[in-house]
């Protein structure tokens, strides 16, 4: 049963590590919610490498996450559930220090 949802989740992670692969060679659509929200003219105006980089950024962090938790369920050993999750925090606290950085000028 492990075994099944292991090689489920490494599916998944090597799908995410593709398309993040595309967002760095700024091929595709950017994956971002804010780029979804937007209207046309504010879609143009976001189509910018930058854009592009942090999408990338956001979906390798994810796949890391994935293909962690992916070998936790394969080899069931914890310590690669416990580097998923420590990936997962140390991402989460990095996005939100730069979103306090940027906000506060």
């Amino acid at each position: 049963m492990f075994l099944a949802i292991g090689i489920v989740l490494c599916f998944t992670g090597i799908i995410t590590l593709l398309a993040s692969i595309c967002q760095y060679m700024k091929k595709g659509a950017i994956l971002c919610p804010a780029y979804f929200a937007a209207n046309e003219q504010e879609r143009e105006a976001m189509r910018k490498k930058e854009t592009y980089i942090q999408s990338g950024g956001n979906l390798m962090q994810s796949a890391i996450c994935i293909l962690c938790l992916s070998a936790c369920f394969i080899f069931e050993n914890a310590a690669f559930g416990m580097a998923g999750a420590g990936v997962a925090l140390s991402s989460a606290l990095g996005k939100f220090l730069y979103m306090i950085m940027n906000d506060v000028k």
